[in-house]
């Protein structure tokens, strides 16, 4: 039971670094063509601030989730 529950939060955090990654890496590409433009800049990283808050708050989520289904686990197995 140990085992599942260690793969389970190594995939969670192997996707989340990978969104992470994936956002950063389109970041630094869209403000270093538009690094000129300054207004366009301005956007691209409102734009992405967005998408950090967004998979902030789904690791958040599912974090909780994974508190409360361990929880109802431990009180299921007592």
């Amino acid at each position: 039971m140990t085992l599942l529950n260690d793969q389970f939060y190594i995939i969670h955090a192997i996707t989340f670094i990978g969104l992470l990654l994936a956002i950063t890496d389109s970041f630094i590409t869209q403000i270093s063509t538009n690094i000129k433009n300054k207004e366009e800049t301005s956007k691209t990283i409102k734009k992405y601030l967005i998408y950090l808050g967004v998979v902030l708050f789904w690791l958040i989520v599912v974090i909780m989730f994974e508190i409360r289904s361990y929880n109802k686990m431990q009180e299921f197995l007592r």
